[in-house]
């Protein structure tokens, strides 16, 4: 109730007043108002429930048309009332000592059934005229999109833009001259959100496109299982349901999803019943943490990520992983399986592939020239984090990096990344070198030059067992540069950059090595060689 009654001991009128719901209603009261009173409409809004919005008193919202390029108004709700399916009526009677007062009958008051007005409906009043009539839709308009029709917002309402005409990437929003700060732009991508496009009763079909799916039934921090309502669904404007599942839509070989504050990973999904199994490594993805859920939250799908679940174990040295959909992966990437990320060079029978080094990381003794054959994959691990075993159904999730992470010890691949420089000079003495860098912000990755004074030695050879490769790990000795004392005819080097452990952070992402790269600025030697005859002639 707002206010207070100015009838409650004028019994006759209280209960006049509480038939006729002529004044003082909606829960309020009547009251005497001066001449010159400004008198504002008040209009009334569908009821969509909580998902639809309720103005209350006192919200900051905008009144925007139908038009796309409504900037809308600015304005205060003053009252906003959702009316009770009854009402408060009073009963009165004559005082039976026989004089003519009314007083309070017996019962004093008694629920009434709110005829009078639409109980699904929400009746708000502003604290100022509109600057501007805005039109009802017209009889017969079938568009759902809240956008396209005339209504009131609040922030953070989550509206898009609905017109969209150009980007800046760069500049200020309007591209013209302004400070911009500072960033590193890795890439622009324009998702386009197709899940449940098109679904019964919404018009456009791009309106429902996103639509998020409601829990059914209540989850702790330890199911595995996760039940949703088969044919319900969310979209702006409030829920919706229907005759078609909505589970059919989702990936059959998994997917992310988003509830809450929580990012968990599914494997199967039973369109039917609505049902779905959650990988076994599937809660608390992504920094988030497994939590409990109560049946009637939203259930977002994560589109844009490549998501499948392994068909097979794999252990810390395998190269292959098998997927049971390698479908929007790419042909090379880099994934996300448990805390581990890895690199592929290649997709081949639904697998993605990376080569493998020359000898078996299970098995030190080992040592061959690499050959892409029985040895461990070369690109487990990266970023700094461990290689691991993975069960069968962990989730594996395509990952966005920014620079690639394909420098493999005691390996040579085409697919490795490196500088590499040669120098040639015959008979020549190669007395030193240097090479000089700019070390990244955070210091979580390092440059490494290796060096290679013997053609004949192959680049996968053990530096500690080889005199003529040196894994150089500094680029001078304080001031001075590094000593190489080999005569010979030819050398390189193979310049590489190599994170340390913890560059990236799978539980709270708070490392940002892994998105940093050292810069290589010069490299030098110092060396000696006979004169060489290039020409000569004789006369």
């Amino acid at each position: 109730m707002r206010g207070e009654s100015e009838l409650d001991e004028f019994y006759l009128s209280r209960a006049v007043a509480s038939a006729f719901q002529f004044r003082g209603v909606l829960g309020t009261h009547s009251h005497d108002h001066p001449g010159g009173t400004q008198v504002l409409p008040v209009f009334h809004l569908l009821d969509r429930g909580v998902d639809g919005g309720r103005p209350g008193a006192g919200d900051a919202v905008f009144v925007s048309g139908a038009n796309p390029d409504h900037l809308g108004w600015p304005m205060v709700v003053e009252r906003a009332h959702l009316p009770a399916a009854e009402y408060t009526g009073y009963g009165w009677d004559f005082d039976p000592s026989g004089e003519q007062v009314a007083i309070p009958s017996s019962p004093e008051s008694f629920e009434v059934n709110h005829s009078q007005f639409n109980v699904q409906r929400i009746y708000v009043a502003f604290d100022k005229p509109c600057p501007e009539s805005i039109a009802m839709p017209t009889v017969g308009t079938r568009t759902t999109d809240p956008r396209l029709l005339p209504r009131i917002t609040k922030f953070p309402s989550g509206e898009l833009p609905r017109v969209v005409s150009s980007v800046s990437v760069g500049s200020t929003f309007d591209a013209q001259d302004g400070e911009v700060p500072l960033a590193v732009v890795d890439e622009v991508a324009f998702g386009s959100q197709r899940f449940l496009m098109g679904l019964p009763a919404t018009n456009p079909p791009t309106h429902s496109a996103g639509a998020q799916m409601i829990l059914a039934e209540a989850m702790d921090e330890s199911s595995e299982t996760m039940r949703l309502a088969p044919t319900g669904f969310v979209i702006p404007g409030g829920r919706w349901g229907g005759t078609r599942g909505v589970l059919g839509a989702l990936d059959s070989d998994g997917g992310l999803l988003r509830i809450g504050n929580e990012i968990l990973a599914y494997t199967e999904r039973d369109a039917d019943t609505g049902d779905l199994v959650i990988a076994p490594d599937g809660r608390g993805l992504l920094g988030t943490d497994p939590q409990p859920h109560q049946p009637s939250e939203v259930v977002t799908l994560m589109e844009g990520w490549a998501v499948s679940s392994l068909t097979g174990g794999i252990g810390p040295s395998d190269s292959n992983l098998p997927l049971e959909s390698a479908t929007g992966f790419g042909t090379s990437g880099t994934v996300l399986i448990g805390d581990e990320l890895i690199h592929f060079t290649r997709q081949r029978r639904g697998s993605l592939e990376m080569p493998r080094s020359g000898y078996d990381a299970d098995d030190p003794d080992s040592r061959s020239s690499s050959d892409d054959g029985g040895g461990a994959g070369l690109f487990r691990g990266r970023y700094g984090t461990v290689p691991s075993s993975h069960a069968l159904r962990s989730t594996v999730i395509g990952f966005p990096f920014r620079y690639w992470d394909r420098w493999a010890e005691q390996a040579d691949a085409p697919e490795m990344s490196y500088f590499g420089f040669e120098l040639e000079q015959p008979g020549a003495w190669w007395s030193e070198s240097f090479w000089d860098s700019e070390p990244a912000t955070h210091g979580q990755c390092h440059l490494g030059v290796l060096q290679r004074t013997d053609p004949s030695v192959p680049w996968d050879a053990d530096p500690e067992e080889e005199s003529d490769l040196r894994l150089l790990l500094q680029g001078r000795e304080g001031d001075e540069s590094l000593p190489i004392g080999v005569q010979s005819q030819r050398i390189d080097w193979r310049v590489f950059v190599r994170y340390d452990p913890g560059a990236f952070d799978p539980t709270t992402g708070l490392s940002h090595g892994w998105k940093e790269t050292p810069r290589f600025k010069r490299l030098g030697v110092s060396y000696q060689a006979p004169g060489l005859v290039l020409r000569s002639v004789e006369q």
